[in-house]
């Protein structure tokens, strides 16, 4: 049976079936399936057989460096994060022990079991280093860019894996790489997803983000019920709705609809209320935005959101409009800034 196959058994749940076939395994397959065990029944003596055969009998750096790297994020997805850290130490130690090209190859698969872990920076500084190597390497120009648009794909795979805030960063170092070597189609889609991201800021979740990136928004709508509770699903459903406006879906005035019939700001702390001020204020729902932004408690959060309203009626020439805001706003400073604006 293929590995594959064997840790698909793992994540139903049939441990002892799929414990059957390890013998028949390669020592670094052995650990794979162990910690993907460890990961679904918490056993720590899973984790244990996978360090043992990993230190006894796996000898090749490269495959040390993905035996350490997937025992640590088994380590962090059950929450042992100073173990986890310990692990993927010695991964990373062990690319110095490596030709440039292994390490560069190594550091992609590193990366994303870092990102996966939770420690976003350190996967962002070890594709970082990949990129180092390659560009370090003695080899054939097409062969070179071959590898760095490899890496460019690896690092745009694991933004995909992760909330829009961090996502972010992955997807705009994966951009300036397929831009910078004129890969037009992927620099496009890239720009895509930044844009997604930044629009489903509140929202985070990346299988929504997927979802509502491929345009199947009842299957994203679906997804914001289930994992929003009553009070909070409204404000994702708006950013998704404002996505489809931009992109000028058609389901933009359904999704509008089921989103302004679902919000409430009573359910919302003062944050979330001007995060909603401004996706109202895009979708140029200016009277609702209006009504959130005098809902908000806190007087300098909601003086910033009135001047988001303030900002974008000035835009458009909307002066008379604007009459009525500055009144409400209680900062001179903001207020001063706002009126700079005309």
């Amino acid at each position: 049976m293929e590995i594959k196959e064997i840790i698909e058994l793992v994540r139903r749940g049939l441990i002892d079936e799929a414990l059957r076939y390890l013998e028949g395994l390669e020592d670094i397959d052995k650990v794979i399936v162990l910690s993907e065990a460890t990961v679904v029944t918490r056993n720590l003596e899973f984790i244990e057989e996978a360090i043992y055969i990993l230190e006894k009998y796996i000898k090749r750096v490269e495959e040390r460096v993905i035996g350490y790297s997937e025992i640590a994020l088994a380590l962090a997805k059950i929450g042992y994060y100073e173990e986890s850290t310990e692990y993927f130490n010695k991964a990373i130690s062990l690319l110095n022990k490596l030709d440039k090209y292994n390490a560069a190859v190594s550091a992609m698969f590193l990366g994303t079991r870092l990102a996966r872990a939770g420690f976003y920076d350190s996967a962002f500084d070890t594709f970082e280093y990949s990129f180092d190597m390659i560009i370090d390497l003695d080899i054939e120009i097409s062969k070179k860019t071959d590898l760095i648009l490899s890496l460019a794909d690896v690092i745009e795979k694991t933004g995909d894996e992760l909330a829009s805030d961090i996502a972010l960063k992955f997807y705009e170092r994966a951009y300036d790489i397929f831009d910078k070597l004129k890969v037009g189609h992927r620099a496009g889609m890239l720009e895509k997803k930044i844009r997604l991201s930044k629009v489903l800021s509140f929202t985070k979740d990346p299988e929504i983000r997927r979802l509502t990136y491929e345009g199947r928004f009842k299957q994203a709508v679906y997804k914001v019920h289930e994992k929003f509770g009553k009070g909070k699903r409204g404000l994702a459903m708006l950013e998704i709705a404002l996505w489809a406006k931009e992109n000028n879906m058609p389901e933009r005035i359904e999704l509008l609809d089921m989103a302004l019939r679902e919000i409430d700001p009573l359910k919302l702390n003062d944050e979330e209320i001007k995060r909603a001020v401004e996706v109202l204020v895009d979708l140029e729902e200016f009277q609702r935005a209006m009504e959130f932004a005098e809902s908000i408690k806190n007087g300098k959060i909601r003086d910033e959101a009135l001047a988001i309203i303030g900002e974008r009626l000035i835009e458009l020439g909307e002066v008379e409009a604007l009459r009525e805001i500055i009144p409400k706003i209680e900062s001179e400073e903001v207020k001063k800034e706002l009126l700079s604006k005309l």
